[in-house]
């Protein structure tokens, strides 16, 4: 289970090319900061969770490898700032053993830092607005499916926690301007789909 390829676009010669990961994996996650390009996490073909973070930095075409605190697969990812933060996720594929674990990479100074989540989850999503980074939904194997939203302010250093409309994992997120959106997911562990679309506001 799980590949190694990457494809890249590059937008200025809108062309097409491959790369490979370090590690095959699937169920990983990525965001970008800066000049770099973050892979990390996933499981491997033994359904084993993996740390590895492949580095692709774009500015001097070159890949590097780091690693999160512990493995995980299912977790999601967004960039505030200088900052790209790897939120909750599970030990292996199985979904038995979420995470509350949030390893944060400082572009600036290449230094990782952990923060936790305020319930353990995969299966969440993530986006960043207003300078807060989002990560809403999620699973969790004793508690079932999760409203909560945990907010990082990049400006005062701070964590608060919200709540969706409704609890559901498997869900998506996405950012317009000010608003922080959270749309469909299944709000059930038989996998009925959810058709609720939640918008923050951070202006208001």
């Amino acid at each position: 289970a799980g590949g190694d390829l990457v494809d890249v676009f590059d937008a200025s010669k809108e062309q097409w090319s491959t790369a490979s990961l370090s590690q095959s994996r699937q169920a990983l996650t990525a965001t970008s900061v800066g000049d770099l390009a973050l892979f990390a996490g996933g499981y491997d073909a033994l359904l084993q969770g993996s740390s590895r973070v492949d580095i692709y930095d774009a500015k001097n075409d070159k890949w590097s490898q780091s690693s999160l605190s512990a493995p995980r697969d299912f977790a999601a990812a967004t960039t505030v700032g200088n900052r790209a933060l790897f939120g909750g996720g599970s030990a292996d594929a199985s979904h038995n053993s979420a995470s509350d674990v949030v390893d944060i990479y400082d572009a600036a100074t290449g230094q990782w830092s952990l923060a936790h989540l305020s319930q353990a989850r995969d299966m969440l999503a993530a986006t960043t607005a207003g300078g807060k980074a989002f990560f809403a939904g999620g699973y969790n194997q004793e508690k079932g499916m999760s409203d909560v939203v945990d907010i990082y302010d990049s400006t005062t250093d701070q964590w608060s926690v919200a709540h969706l409309s409704e609890p559901r994992a498997q869900l998506v997120a996405a950012t317009v301007g000010s608003k922080a959106i959270f749309s469909g997911g299944a709000n059930d562990p038989s996998g009925i789909a959810s058709a609720v679309v939640d918008i923050f506001d951070t202006d208001t």
